[in-house]
């Protein structure tokens, strides 16, 4: 299978899955049957978790039951009980609450420009810690895509609302960690040569130990636990939210088994441009001027990207068999 077409695979698995999870996710926090809502994300944050976790684990054991398992895949218990994988499920965990946290002090177009930053953190942290080394095109076209985003972002909406500095404190922080998380995880599978399903259950397998401390902590399992049974409606919204995620996340450790995390967060970050350029389309909105140009350098940076990808994968062939 070629680059081109595993690229393809990913970035369609992860657009689907988490469009998906974004409707789900939507449904969840909606009032139920009986006009109630539910308000608590540490539950929520370790029942997505834990799916996650169990989705990863089924698939290793159905892989090992059929004879499909990678023979070269290490061990995982020797890996799973060292630093590296605890560093990577506090990072993603404390990532996802200082992100959604943000949001009580900063308005939702701030949260979303703010997130459109992801690639430079990832970057940024690939360089420091050491473990990545990219070209002046790559930093060219993370920069395109990135300021692309962020104007279409700045002029679909004015953010209205108070900024504090405690909610641009929690995102700094959540960026800062989305670099780091995808940095040790691209880390621990160039160490180890792990599979996507074996750094999916690694990063969910702590995680689920963090979030079902803030959960206790925050006194939230007996009381979600009585709003999920009490409101059957609600179970089906918790149930498709948590398999969407899991099916998400698989493709994502994919893209970064395959080939980076900068990759990855160029798919997840884009993700979310393209989901609302669908529906200015779809609904029939006008674009102001600077959503066209933002449009047109997150295009330009994405052309460039897959010219530059292709070019690669063309190298690799031997002579005579390049297309």
């Amino acid at each position: 299978m070629g680059d081109i077409t595993k690229l393809l695979i990913c970035t369609l698995g992860i657009y689907t899955c988490y469009l998906a999870y974004g409707i789900a996710q939507e449904g969840v926090y909606k009032p139920t049957a009986k006009g109630e809502k539910f308000g608590f994300t540490a539950f929520l944050l370790l029942a997505q978790c834990l799916t996650n976790a169990v989705f990863a684990g089924v698939l290793m054991l159905y892989q090992n039951a059929t004879g499909k398992a990678d023979k070269d895949a290490p061990k995982l218990a020797p890996i799973l009980f060292s630093l590296k994988p605890l560093l990577m499920s506090g990072s993603y965990v404390t990532a996802m609450f200082c992100s959604n946290e943000a949001l009580k002090f900063v308005s939702y177009p701030t949260q979303a420009v703010a997130k459109s930053c992801k690639m430079v953190p990832v970057m940024l942290m690939g360089v420091v810690m050491g473990t990545k080394k990219y070209q002046w095109l790559d930093y060219f076209c993370v920069a395109l895509i990135t300021a692309g985003i962020v104007m279409f972002n700045l002029a679909k909406s004015k953010a209205g609302g108070e900024n504090s500095a405690v909610g641009l404190a929690f995102l700094l922080t959540s960026l800062f960690l989305d670099g780091s998380t995808g940095t040790i995880q691209e880390g621990i599978q160039h160490a180890h040569k792990t599979t996507s399903t074996q750094m999916m259950f690694l990063c969910n397998f702590w995680a689920i130990v963090f979030a079902g401390a803030a959960c206790v902590a925050q006194q939230q399992l007996e009381p979600a636990l009585a709003f999920v049974a009490a409101n059957p409606d609600f179970q089906t919204k918790l149930a498709v939210f948590s398999l969407t995620s899991a099916l998400g996340q698989n493709f994502i450790f994919l893209t970064i088994k395959w080939f980076s995390a900068l990759t990855c967060s160029t798919i997840t970050t884009t993700r979310k441009f393209f989901t609302v350029l669908a529906s200015v389309f779809y609904f029939g909105h006008a674009l102001k001027a600077a959503q066209w140009q933002g449009t047109g350098l997150v295009f330009l940076g994405i052309g460039i990207n897959l010219q530059q990808k292709y070019a690669k994968s063309q190298q690799k062939k031997p002579e005579g068999k390049k297309e």
